[in-house]
């Protein structure tokens, strides 16, 4: 576990790869391009064919994301470095207890380190905005995919 803390130190700073490009005004935020989000079925962390690996944050499951309306959705909270920062992620609803399965299993084999000198970062969310609060994350149905935003 030492040698995980000691590789994520490095990194503990960086921002995720799959971060969003941040909204400065939220009158001009509009849907997220679907194109580039993932709306396919789960992907079975259990199945053994993506091995969690805290090296390669890729390697965390993606979920559905398609909806009819705002009641098909559902918040998820993926921890993405070792000082406890967050990614709120929107999600079928009927996904929600795999996610919280994965991110379970996730934050047992990527444990927060106290070595790590970092402070925790505001959550983000898909919109591409930030909150300090993630209890204070929406998620809504735009476009047929969930999303998530500052409320």
């Amino acid at each position: 576990m030492l040698a995980w803390c000691a590789l994520v130190l490095a990194g503990c700073g960086a921002a995720p790869t799959a971060s969003p490009t941040p909204v400065a005004d939220a009158a001009a935020e509009t849907a997220p391009d679907t194109a580039s989000i993932d709306v396919g079925a789960p992907v079975d962390a259990a199945n053994g064919d993506a091995p969690l690996s805290c090296e390669d944050p890729t390697s965390f499951p993606r979920f559905g994301r398609t909806c009819v309306g705002d009641a098909d959705c559902a918040v998820g909270l993926h921890r993405i470095d070792c000082c406890g920062s967050l990614t709120a992620v929107g999600l079928r609803a009927d996904q929600r207890a795999s996610f919280e399965a994965a991110e379970s299993t996730w934050r047992s084999v990527c444990p927060e380190c106290d070595v790590c000198m970092c402070s925790t970062k505001p959550t983000t969310t898909d919109s591409g905005r930030t909150v300090t609060d993630p209890s204070r994350v929406v998620v809504a149905c735009q476009k047929d995919v969930c999303v998530t935003a500052p409320e």
